[in-house]
């Protein structure tokens, strides 16, 4: 009776050794550990062999011998001890079940995309999957990034249907209920960029990610719940409240007026000057966003106007609100660091300089009709295009840098960036 009480003692003490290295390790590396049940038996033979199957190890492990020895004659004491720890080893990982499968469940899914994403980098993994990893840690950045390259990637521009379909697919798998539960409220990190600092990893909002991705489905009825969410959850986030109001704009299909733009304006202004956080708000490229978007509306209004002075009166502000974009946009690109998580698909003022230089023909004919209604402003835009301090902005790849298209994530050094990424941030 002794011998298989104590032979049960030993059997219970490897387990949970293998049990402590796997959930463990795994809790703190699960980019190293996420294949689970290899370690399990790893850890239950090196426990078993070296503790009681190999005479050896004493000299680097003294309290050996007496651990064995009470294991022998104190049974009694043995098993109160094995029954605490193992109490305590059952409550822990009740409380911390949830966020160690999750962890097991991103990777594996994450790495299942990356694998099926081939060395071209090109080939766009399952929405479904991408799903499943959101749905397991929603704030973590891999995600986003292989949605938005992969989207856009497959679509020639925003407006084709596989680029609506794409991100439909996505949204369907995704657990908005526990999602919206889990992060309605969400403190925004500074921080956004990710580059090479290896100590931690920028966390995006989920919430407005996702309204993103919604929105771009180009169903109303999503575009709807996105302007809800946001408007209702993200009420104090500056980007939350401009990209709103760029949706509403979009939704309600109005031609601009005075009252609308200025409107616009002013929230762009009182905005940015709050205070010195807002230096993160005018480097996101959700700030670009809204000069481009004040600066078309005020193009469409202005081109209405009836006078030679009113088809020119905001010639100023919109010359002015370009000149800030590109000003920004060359001093916080990096070719490695992925700086704005938004393409430049959504600026007017990309495809302007793809029109001066005859790189595009259908993309914002009607907004170049509006422009030409005061030859003055083409002119000034001409100028700015072919400015000294500019130039580098004719080339389509320097309005890509430091986004998820930038030339330095193609081929495998996407893959390869995001399998790095994935060593970080697990223990912010």
């Amino acid at each position: 009776m002794r011998v298989a009480s104590t032979f049960f003692l030993i059997l219970i003490h490897s387990l949970l050794a293998s049990f402590a290295v796997i959930f463990v390790v795994f809790y703190f590396f699960p980019h190293e550990f996420y294949f689970a049940t290899p370690a399990y038996a790893i850890a239950f033979a090196a426990f078993f062999l070296t503790n009681y199957l190999v005479p050896a190890g004493t000299r680097f492990l003294p309290f050996k011998d007496t651990y064995l020895q009470t294991l022998v004659v104190r049974p009694v004491l043995s098993w109160l001890i094995t029954g605490i720890i193992v109490s305590m080893a059952s409550a822990w990982t009740l409380a911390m079940f949830d966020r160690i499968y999750n962890r097991y469940t991103y990777m594996k899914a994450m790495d299942e995309a990356l694998s099926s994403i081939g060395v071209d980098g090109i080939a766009p993994p399952e929405p479904a999957l991408l799903a499943k990893a959101f749905n397991a840690e929603p704030d973590r950045p891999e995600v986003p990034f292989v949605l938005t390259r992969a989207s856009r990637l497959i679509s020639i521009d925003l407006l084709t249907p596989v680029f609506g379909r794409y991100n439909k697919a996505f949204l369907n798998a995704v657990d908005r209920t526990a999602l919206l539960k889990r992060f309605s409220k969400f403190n925004a990190r500074h921080r956004i960029a990710i580059g090479n600092d290896s100590s931690s990893l920028p966390r995006r909002d989920p919430i407005r990610f996702l309204a993103s991705v919604a929105f771009e489905t180009n169903e109303e009825k999503d575009q709807q719940w996105a302007v809800k969410i946001l408007s209702d959850l993200r009420q104090d986030d500056p980007g939350a409240k401009i990209q709103v109001a760029m949706w509403k704009d979009e939704l309600s299909k109005k031609e601009p007026d005075y009252d609308s733009v200025h409107a616009f304006d002013n929230l762009l202004s009182s905005i940015s000057n709050t205070d010195f956080t807002s230096v993160s708000l005018v480097a996101d490229h959700i700030f670009q966003q809204g000069l481009d978007h004040v600066s078309s509306l005020k193009i469409a209004l202005q081109s209405k106007g009836t006078t030679d002075t009113e088809r020119c009166q905001y010639n100023d502000d919109i010359v002015g609100n370009y000149e800030r974009i590109i000003l920004l946009r060359r001093r916080l690109s990096s070719a490695a660091d992925l700086v704005w998580w938004e393409p430049p698909g959504k600026l007017l003022l990309y495809y302007l300089y793809l029109h001066f230089g005859n790189q595009t023909v259908n993309i914002g004919l009607d907004e170049i009709k509006m422009i030409e209604q005061c030859p003055a402003l083409k002119t000034r835009l001409q100028a700015l295009y072919e400015a000294t301090a500019f130039r580098s902005f004719q080339n389509p790849d320097a309005w890509t840098q430091g986004t998820p298209l930038s030339p330095a994530f193609n081929g495998a050094a996407s893959v390869n960036k995001l399998r790095e990424w994935l060593k970080l941030g697990w223990h912010d």
